[in-house]
């Protein structure tokens, strides 16, 4: 385990780019014109990643110490004392929509601050779509179409982003990252899409059992090759938990509590004013020995829960997420530290 270097009382200019981070983010998330957003632009990116994370509601932005902080909040990677690489599948509604993750991140050597650098690929996709444009061959009696299975096609739609990272620890209690998107969307029969844009990170712990974080995603331009564009709207989210020992119980008991912002509106049964919406995201995760863990939480109402196993330098995540009109959701992820 690290040794942590004691921590300075000399006021350090560094120390405040945290809170002017989230003075900008907040200036910045100024309600724009209600044609200029797109309420469901990108919306694969506002599922989550990560099993873990997914079984506490998602209230993760001042937790982020596993490879899953490249998506919740990338400062958090300076907190991983290890390379490590993760996975994660989930298959929903009924086997329709495959959503998959795979990510590496590694801290590296700095002389005076702590570094790391991550790459995750985050795909949603609806697979072996049929198209039979080109299989008509003629029609029958009635008028029907005659199709060929020779000729049927099969394709796929999907949202896909490469998330590549970098964070940076100012102090012992401050750390920052950046995130830098790259978006590629294809539907079938629409054509294909392509946009960059970024998320801001910050963490902040103020003692040994306290951590607060934010996210600030910026307004991001996804251009269509039909000559049709959308405007993902600007978002933050801002996080808190606490971690105590329960000696009683051999383990640990986490309890966190996120909010997200964001300005398309569209949460209609979430508290809102004018074109901000928001979803609080509770938490709540139990370690027994550092190698069992227990999660439940609640996504914008959903309950979810979940569990958990480390054995050495591998563990594995299962996540359930309910629906009120769909099937429940399940999700698996896989880790491992190098």
């Amino acid at each position: 385990m690290r040794t942590r270097r004691p921590r300075s009382l000399t006021p350090n200019p560094r120390l405040f780019l945290g809170a002017a981070v989230l003075a900008l983010a907040v200036t910045a998330l100024r309600p724009p014109e209600a044609s200029a957003v797109d309420k469901f632009a990108a919306e694969f990116l506002r599922i989550g990643i990560g099993a873990r994370a997914l079984g506490m509601g998602g209230s993760f932005v001042s937790i982020a110490d596993d490879a899953s902080a490249t998506y919740w909040n990338p400062a958090g990677l300076v907190q991983l004392e290890s390379r490590e690489a993760m996975g994660m599948h989930a298959s929903q509604f009924g086997g329709v929509v495959n959503h998959d993750v795979v990510g590496v991140v590694s801290p590296l050597t700095s002389s005076n601050h702590r570094v790391a650098i991550g790459l995750t690929a985050i795909r949603l996709a609806v697979d072996h779509i049929k198209v039979t444009k080109d299989a008509k061959v003629g029609e029958d009696a009635n008028g029907n179409p005659i199709i060929d299975p020779n000729r049927v096609e099969e394709r796929s739609a999907y949202d896909l982003a490469f998330l590549l990272t970098y964070a940076r620890a100012m102090s012992d209690r401050w750390s920052s990252g950046l995130n830098v998107k790259v978006i590629r969307q294809s539907l079938v029969g629409e054509g294909a899409s392509f946009g960059i844009g970024f998320d801001l990170g910050v963490l902040y712990r103020p003692g040994p059992t306290l951590a607060l974080g934010a996210r600030f995603s910026p307004t991001t331009k996804i251009f269509w090759d039909t000559g049709r564009h959308e405007t993902v709207a600007p978002t933050l989210t801002l996080g808190a938990h606490t971690t105590h020992q329960l000696d009683a119980l051999q383990g640990s008991l986490t309890l966190g509590l996120d909010a997200g912002f964001s300005f398309e509106g569209q949460e209609a049964d979430q508290f809102q004013s004018g074109n901000l919406s928001g979803n609080l995201l509770p938490g709540v995760e139990y370690w027994f020995r550092n190698t069992v863990a227990l999660r439940a939480g609640s996504d914008s109402g959903n309950f979810t829960a979940g569990a958990g196993v480390r054995y050495k330098q591998v563990g594995a995540d299962y996540a359930y997420l309910s629906h009120d009109e769909l099937d429940g959701t399940h999700r698996i992820s896989a880790l491992i530290r190098f």
